[in-house]
């Protein structure tokens, strides 16, 4: 019996197993992300746009934060496919969509934190730019 040959099996079923794990985690949160995720955005980009009165400069960036991430939900089954088959993903695009993504959720969030934090120490300067 050839011993090498035993050891190249495990290995080669020691990966296997790693990548079917890391790909039911990948697939188990875009689902997660789709069943909380597109609910909840789309609920709060209802609830902004369809109000009685006009949209306030205060729900701007909740609004487009609200759609960037709808945005990046459709993203997830080009996320999968890179996992799932390198043949079927362009790497460069999908990381660059990607990272643009993270900067795009984190300049929205600081956007937020500081027009409210301008709202709450500067009410007269917030109020002067609402005008």
């Amino acid at each position: 019996m050839n011993i090498s040959s035993m050891l190249n099996s495990s290995i080669h079923t020691e990966e296997e197993k790693e990548h079917i794990i890391k790909l039911s985690f990948i697939i188990s949160i875009h689902v997660l992300n789709y069943l909380l995720g597109l609910p909840l955005n789309s609920c709060v980009m209802v609830l902004l746009i369809n109000r009685r009165r006009s949209l306030d400069p205060c729900d701007v960036f909740t609004l487009n934060q609200a759609a960037v991430e709808i945005f990046f939900l459709l993203l997830a089954p080009f996320h999968v496919s890179c996992n799932l088959k390198t043949e079927l993903c362009f790497y460069e695009v999908v990381g660059f969509v990607i990272g643009v993504g993270m900067l795009v959720r984190s300049l929205l969030q600081c956007s937020v934190c500081l027009e409210r934090y301008v709202a709450v120490v500067h009410p007269l300067t917030f109020l002067k730019s609402e005008l």
